[in-house]
């Protein structure tokens, strides 16, 4: 391998696939829980059903409900 392709994988490592200047990150990074990034997903799913039935104000209840889960624990998803 030449030198060039070689600084090149130095500089690629710990690197995002997305963009050159986006850093990888990880779960352990963050700490937010495998579960929560789960629950994120399904909100964000839920808000998209919300908005097409033309629900324009979404309390916790409301969208805990949608998502079938307390919304307690929605808060504090939401808080990472």
């Amino acid at each position: 391998m030449n030198r060039r392709k070689t600084s090149s994988l130095k500089r690629s490592q710990g690197r995002s696939k997305a963009g050159p200047d986006l850093p990888v990150v990880t779960q352990q990074s963050q700490g937010i829980p495998r579960k929560t990034v789960y629950r994120l997903s399904i909100y964000f799913r839920c808000l998209g059903l919300m908005e097409e039935s033309r629900d324009t104000i979404v309390s916790s209840s409301a969208l805990a409900a949608v998502a079938g889960v307390h919304p307690a624990q929605l808060r504090k998803d939401l808080t990472h």
